[in-house]
């Protein structure tokens, strides 16, 4: 096996039925010409070396959650390879400028558009699962508007093509 990530899943019930194995899948992010910043994923084991991204990604450009990729292990990790099968969900990120609305923007996307979100290490960054079935049109114009009155700044990091 190797040194990579692996962590079993236990229901409520204290058991593993039906329970895939977790794993963190290793991304390898370009940050600039001379930076390569690593972020790791929970990942859903789904045999024969296939791996469904089971959080929002932070920093790894063109990966939502529900993604299915192939990996190989490299140094001891679980490395991801090749998109097998996108989910058709996209990933957001937005940067706040005020800390203190992050909790009511998150539930606004939330409530209002159906859109889970994370927060990341750094105290004014969230990224944003948008899915398929939403339309991205109205998503977008919230968070050009925020953007518009200097409240967030957002990045599209991966839009699938349910979403362009």
């Amino acid at each position: 096996m190797g040194k990579y990530f692996v962590e079993i899943a236990i229901d409520k019930n204290g058991t593993t039925n039906n329970m895939k194995t977790k794993c963190k899948l290793l991304f390898e992010v370009e940050y600039d010409e001379n930076e390569i910043i690593k972020e790791s994923l929970w990942a859903s084991d789904l045999g024969n070396n296939q791996y469904r991204i089971d959080n929002i990604p932070f920093y790894a450009f063109s990966v939502a959650i529900g993604d299915i990729f192939s990996a190989e292990e490299n140094d001891g990790f679980l490395c991801a390879k090749d998109l097998i099968l996108p989910s058709g969900n996209s990933t957001v990120r937005i940067l706040f400028e005020d800390a203190n609305i992050i909790q009511d923007i998150r539930e606004q996307l939330a409530t209002n558009y159906g859109c889970l979100s994370e927060l990341s290490n750094l105290p004014n960054l969230i990224a944003v699962d948008i899915p398929f079935d939403k339309d991205y049109k109205i998503i977008r114009n919230f968070l050009q508007k925020g953007e518009d009155l200097e409240k967030w700044q957002y990045q599209e990091s991966c839009l699938s093509e349910q979403h362009q």
